[in-house]
């Protein structure tokens, strides 16, 4: 169920129209913003006058209850997004997140198919993720992940107030996103300021001699069933010749970078999106996940190009190139071990993907058939050339 299957579900809830099957096409994105500032215009008479405002966000899609055209036509172009007005009263949708209706709401939908509400309860600034579809997979992860964020990170990590069937509750962590209009000088900042709880949790870990070997047994089921195992199998063969019983045993985010990060005078204050955790991970491969996504969402380089590099040594950003010499120390890695790292984490992309995207082959849909070729071609080229590194292989 993607983003615009859950704003389909939470529009129901409001007014019982719903959307179109397909998202708008940007093609009609004019069309639509004039439907928005005419639905102002004439449908006012409709649209409930309440303290509350709902702004919901998903793909290329923002619905908000506006009150003047100009936030309708104005704020639509700024963010190249169209704009709707929601007829009715919010309060189904409270009821639904069981929240209060007084504050303002604010709403979005995630790939993994929950809807996600910032909002009030009890006076209390709440975050409550459910499930509009009853899958309760998704929801099921972030509970057990917040309950170890919790548990790992103190006050940086969410804290439950509800949990049900239906929806998890936790308490909103303080600071704001990062934005990504930094200069790479401002992205570096903050990935150092993120470094500084993984060392905490290194700190924290143990050496069992067997680090993600629960994972590398996953991938190893995944790729003898993909459709791209030809390309994958070099890097799991590699992986098998990796001698982890050096590398210390850590509890790991999984999606660990900027994105999932909260600031406040340039620390962190907030970790979210714990639903990929697990305890028994690879020292280091949350720090390198932080920084070469994070690097390549800024850059807008495909994450697999940047981490070819470790492989290659042949640097997009000589940067990263420090900053995996800093890992190393930092984490009690060698320069074998971070190319290890980089190769399992190329991996543990392609299994999460699918999954977000069950229903769709990887032949069909240019959306998710240039993922898999931007994703497969930089890393599957130099996996081959360091599979002739006899200094490599021994894990000299």
């Amino acid at each position: 169920m993607g983003p615009w299957s859950v704003l389909k579900a939470v529009t129901r809830l409001i007014d019982g129209s719903g959307l179109p099957d397909q998202p708008p096409s940007r093609v009609a994105l004019l069309w639509h913003i004039a439907l928005g500032a005419l639905a102002i215009v004439f449908r006012r008479q409709n649209v409930a006058v309440l303290p509350n405002k709902l702004n919901v966000g998903a793909e290329e899609t923002v619905f908000t209850e506006c009150a003047t055209l100009y936030d309708v036509l104005f704020g639509s172009i700024r963010h190249r997004r169209p704009v709707f007005v929601l007829p009715g009263t919010l309060a189904p949708l409270c009821r639904f997140f069981g929240i209060d209706n007084d504050h303002v709401l604010t709403l979005r939908c995630s790939s993994s198919g929950l809807a996600i509400c910032f909002g009030h309860l009890h006076g209390m600034d709440v975050v409550v993720h459910a499930s509009v579809n009853g899958e309760g997979k998704w929801l099921a992860r972030q509970s057990v992940g917040a309950k170890i964020g919790r548990e790992l990170m103190g006050a940086l990590g969410p804290a439950t107030v509800d949990l049900n069937q239906t929806r998890l509750i936790t308490a909103r962590l303080p600071g704001h996103p990062m934005p990504w209009n930094l200069t790479e000088d401002q992205l570096q900042a903050a990935i150092f300021a993120a470094l500084e709880p993984l060392k905490q949790l290194f700190d924290s870990g143990h050496w069992t001699g067997h680090p993600d070997d629960e994972l590398i047994d996953a991938l190893q089921s995944y790729v003898m069933q993909s459709s791209h195992q030809t390309q994958l199998k070099p890097a799991l063969d590699l992986i098998k010749h990796w001698d982890r019983t050096h590398v210390k045993t850590v509890s790991v985010h999984g999606d660990y970078w900027l994105n999932n990060m909260l600031f406040s005078d340039g620390r962190v204050t907030g970790v979210m999106d714990w639903d990929r955790t697990r305890r028994n991970g690879c020292a280091g491969i949350d720090a390198l996940h932080l920084a070469f996504m994070s690097y390549a969402v800024w850059s807008d380089i495909p994450v697999s190009e940047l981490l070819a590099d470790v492989c290659t040594t042949r640097w997009h950003f000589p940067w990263l190139s420090s900053y995996c010499a800093l890992i190393e120390e930092a984490f009690s890695l060698n320069a074998n071990d971070l190319k290890y790292l980089g190769i399992l984490l190329w991996l543990s992309y392609f299994p999460f993907y699918d999954e977000l995207h069950p229903d769709v082959q990887p032949n069909r849909g240019s959306g998710t058939a240039d993922w898999h070729a931007q994703m497969i071609s930089p890393m599957y080229k130099a996996i081959l050339a360091v599979q002739h590194q006899p200094a490599f292989c021994r894990g000299v």
